[in-house]
């Protein structure tokens, strides 16, 4: 039993000829294999990874301190208006208002930290080493797969291809568009590319 596969003529009349699905499957390959990051540019990209996690990791860590400094000076305030209040020197209309509004101040302050302090720690540099070594087996893993499991796997490296000739044109989803742009023009990286992954 052989599969073949044509054009639906979606846009019109089309001279592509039938593909057998065994010939058309050894062609996707080079799609798969046009992702595939050769290892001294993994080893290049996580070490910049690595710079920009722990950069951020810094920064972080700053900002939660700034917080925590914010925090202190509110509950020195809150202090004091307290014994202001309690000592006649603050009326209690005026307090009440201080008070809600620190208080509100506060629980933001909380939720900021809280949001912060959960981001520390995240993986980055595992992940991405993780996605670079399914990419490098990605070609061969692809030759092991039945024609359905290949077809999932495409259509998460693709959008579609066109087939024209002997040739295919693959459309890649974002992230694998950069990461095939980079295997074909060499330029693997730029700053704004790593902030943005």
């Amino acid at each position: 039993k052989y599969v073949y596969y044509h054009c639906t003529k979606g846009r019109g009349k089309c001279k592509q000829s039938y593909v057998r699905q065994e010939s058309l499957s050894q062609r996707l390959e080079s799609v798969v294999d046009n992702v595939r990051v050769p290892e001294e540019i993994v080893r290049k990209l996580l070490d910049e990874i690595q710079k920009g996690e722990i950069g951020r990791e810094e920064r972080t860590r700053s900002r939660i301190e700034e917080l925590n400094n914010e925090r202190k000076k509110i509950t020195a305030r809150r202090d004091q208006a307290y014994l202001d209040k309690q000592d006649g020197v603050l009326g209690m209309d005026r307090w009440r208002e201080l008070e809600d509004g620190w208080a509100s101040r506060t629980q933001l302050i909380a939720q900021q930290e809280q949001r912060l302090k959960s981001s520390l720690g995240t993986p980055g540099v595992d992940r991405a080493r993780e996605a670079f070594e399914l990419l490098e087996r990605a070609s061969q893993l692809y030759l092991e797969q039945s024609p359905d499991e290949q077809a999932s796997g495409l259509k998460i490296l693709v959008s579609n291809c066109n087939l024209k000739g002997e040739s295919i044109e693959p459309n890649y989803r974002k992230p694998f568009d950069l990461v095939a742009e980079g295997v074909k023009t060499g330029n693997w990286y730029t700053q704004e590319d790593l902030n943005s992954a």
